[in-house]
């Protein structure tokens, strides 16, 4: 029968869907953890779509019927699409980047994913059996997150966080399975597979405890606790009843202890919950999630309706950036989420898209109550999907979405729509036959489905992935052979993608990392490599004229050809779009200095120090330009200022200008401790050993100084004649 080969080849799709998260392919992409698993997913729902629409054409029953579920998602992609057309970049709204693939276009396929699960999987069975080979999968990738059993050249051990490629992505997935493995075993009646499912889920709750992350283990206690409070609330049985409210009193009153004992010792010793007490806002990554939350807000009151448009949360935390990020790294400084999913919606989406999001959250509740109430839901399906969606929840005001949680959320959302027909307290009644099941699709249904489908996959996915395949050979060739990668490069960009932008991005970077080596900057075939990029990233600016990254790493192209004039102008252009971003204006000092512009530059330099008077690295920036304007007492202030908040001295003129200051105003030592530091790392060099020489005299320590000459010697011959002034 048609019909049933449809529906079949449905489900086996589906279970192929289950091992994305699975998905690594790092000798062939650029995002090896995310690229390949979004473009496996894309493909493989595009063929469910096309299976589906013709199943719905045999056979009106599984055509879609209204839910409020249904109607939430429905609700959601159409604001979001609306904020796409509303937002600063339409493209990027659609298709995202290559490191994410969370643009519209990607989302829609969960979309539509959870649409055909929803109609497609109509009984228990068929869902306990899903249900167990997504923890099946879990279960594997949990165990490539374990770094200690991985090989050291392994790809997963060097990206951290196993197939997930990110210990939070890994922590999380495993939180929704932990959920999942709970249901399974209440409903489990085999004894074999009851304690094995048990197992898998303690197995994975000792792997998010390995792993360490705070947000998932939050979201884990708070399942916990909803559900010890529904079975206290609903439960038939007393003893439960008793449980229920005996253990949230002892939890209750445990979190108080902790909390009130939170700095002592023997808190910090108690693997996790250590961590979970000293949660703070106002350093390490909580300050700077907060600095991101804020922006999340101000970019919201500046487009409150629409948002920025999905994956545009780049732009907007640019425009507002805070300069109090770069007082912990400058890792921190370059967010495109607010790593909290409720405000990345407000922002992006708008008051729209928030209130999409939330309704979908509505739409479930709406169901597990009203089907509770109808005895259609049973207490471990309620219990279930409750503390599903409320640890998913609250461990994302601390995180974002990924493609593999994604792939759960929607699956759980598709369970929920269909739970309260799935009457697990007694077996489903038998299907009335249906008067539809020798409908036989149109021949001209058929040709268009194939040839749809065809095309969308072939037009989004197959050949981007060519491009993006075509630019990893080309960032592995320009190492070896730098004109055969300028010429794989060419025949990436030349292959459709939606992702050119990122295809500029990354390759220009690798050109530029070149630029350190004085042998291939002199080469013509670096310069026309640098020619072409110049050439690409305009191209870029013209296409996406917020396009911060753009603008700096094509402003420092222009410097390293001596075009200060123009690499000034897209600098402060880059400013613009930025303006109290640090790292831009020490570019932007960069060139003034190397122009000569010295008032310029300490004008730029003073203006981040008032911005935020906490980064070194400002202070180090006057004190090279000081000590060039051969103002030393000037140079030496903010020199002590930069050390004072941090400031890492990593090449060796840096190290040899501090010591020189701090010799000149006869702090021997710290000269001393500078110069030994540009010795670690130059070891053989005459000149720095006999200034170390000359320092030790200075202290009187004449060994030393004689043991540095000694040493210095070896290098060049005449060393002991010139350490001979001090050496007497």
């Amino acid at each position: 029968m048609l019909e049933k080969k449809l529906a079949t080849a449905i489900k086996i799709l589906a279970y192929l869907s289950l091992i994305m998260p699975l998905i690594v392919m790092g000798n062939s992409f650029i995002f090896p953890f995310v690229f390949p698993k979004a473009i496996y997913f894309r493909v493989l729902v595009e063929i469910m779509l096309g299976l589906y629409i013709i199943l719905c054409a045999v056979n009106k029953e599984y055509r879609p019927k209204s839910s409020p579920v249904l109607l939430a998602v429905g609700y959601l992609f159409f604001v979001l699409f609306l904020s796409s057309i509303f937002g600063v970049d339409f493209e990027r709204s659609m298709w995202g980047n290559h490191e994410r693939m969370s643009g519209w276009f990607t989302l829609v396929h969960f979309g539509v994913y959870f649409l055909i699960l929803t109609n497609v999987f109509r009984s228990w069975v068929e869902w306990k059996w899903f249900l167990r080979a997504s923890l099946g999968v879990s279960l594997i990738v949990g165990f490539t997150g374990l770094n200690f059993l991985l090989d050291e050249k392994s790809i997963m051990k060097i990206g951290g966080g196993g197939t997930m490629g990110n210990f939070i992505y890994l922590a999380n997935f495993l939180l929704f399975h932990v959920f999942i493995a709970w249901f399974l075993f209440r409903k489990e009646t085999i004894g074999g597979w009851k304690y094995f499912i048990l197992g898998v889920g303690l197995v994975e709750i000792l792997i998010m405890m390995y792993n360490g992350k705070r947000g998932p283990f939050v979201g884990l206690l708070a399942g916990l606790f909803v559900g010890l409070l529904l079975y206290g609330l609903f439960s038939k049985v007393k003893k439960w009843r008793i449980l229920g409210v005996s253990l949230i009193a002892a939890a209750t009153i445990f979190s108080a202890v902790i909390f009130v004992n939170r700095d002592s010792p023997w808190v910090q010793k108690i693997p996790m919950i250590g961590r979970l007490a000293t949660i703070s806002f106002s350093s390490g990554t909580g300050a700077t999630r907060a600095i991101a939350w804020e922006i999340a807000y101000k970019a919201w009151k500046e487009k409150p309706v629409f948002g920025w448009g999905v994956e545009n949360f780049y732009y907007a935390f640019n425009k507002f950036y805070n300069p109090k990020s770069l007082e912990h790294s400058y890792y921190e400084t370059w967010f495109d989420r607010s790593h909290n999913i409720f405000l990345d919606y407000l922002s992006t989406g708008g008051i729209l898209g928030f209130i999409g999001y939330l309704s979908v959250f509505g739409a479930v509740f709406y169901v597990l109550s009203v089907g509770f109430k109808r005895k259609k839901i049973d207490l471990d399906q309620l219990v279930f999907l409750a503390i599903f969606f409320v640890g998913y929840g609250l461990q994302n005001f601390f995180v974002f979405d990924h493609l593999s949680s994604y792939l759960t959320f929607y699956i759980l959302l598709a369970f929920t729509d269909r739970s309260a027909s799935l009457q697990l307290v007694s077996p489903a009644a038998p299907r009335s036959p249906d008067k539809n099941k020798n409908i036989n699709p149109s021949t001209i249904l058929v040709a268009v489905v194939i040839l749809a489908v065809g095309f969308l996959v072939f037009k989004t996915n197959i050949l981007p992935a060519l491009a993006n395949g075509r630019s990893f050979n080309a960032q592995m060739a320009v190492g070896t052979n730098f004109i055969q990668g300028i010429e794989k490069y060419k025949e990436a960009v030349a292959t459709y993608t939606p992702h050119m932008v990122d295809l500029r991005s990354d390759f220009s970077r690798v050109i530029l990392s070149f630029s350190q080596n004085q042998e291939a900057l002199k080469s013509d075939a670096f310069k026309a490599g640098a020619q072409l990029m110049i050439n690409e990233l305009n191209k870029t600016i013209n296409e996406h004229p917020l396009e911060l990254n753009a603008y700096i790493i094509l402003g420092q192209y222009y410097a390293l050809f001596g075009d200060f004039e123009n690499a000034d102008l897209i600098l402060q252009k880059a400013q613009d779009l930025s303006p109290q971003r640090q790292q831009v204006a020490y570019l932007r000092t960069k060139i003034k200095y190397m122009r000569r512009e010295f008032k310029s530059a300490i004008d730029i330099i003073n203006k981040t120090i008032q911005d935020n008077p906490n980064v070194a690295d400002s202070y180090w920036y006057l004190a090279v330009i000081y000590s060039d304007l051969g103002d030393n007492e000037k140079a030496f202030e903010n020199l002590k200022m930069g050390i004072a908040r941090g400031k890492t001295l990593t090449q060796v003129g840096e190290m040899m200008m501090a010591g020189d200051l701090f010799k000149k105003f006869k702090d021997y030592e710290a000269s001393i401790k500078y110069y030994n530091m540009a010795v670690s790392s130059v070891p053989n060099s005459p000149q720095l050993l006999l200034t170390l020489s000359e320092l030790y005299s200075l202290t009187g320590d004449k060994e030393k100084a004689r043991e540095m000459a000694d040493r210095a010697s070896l290098y060049d011959p005449a060393a002991l004649e010139k350490a001979r002034a001090w050496l007497k």
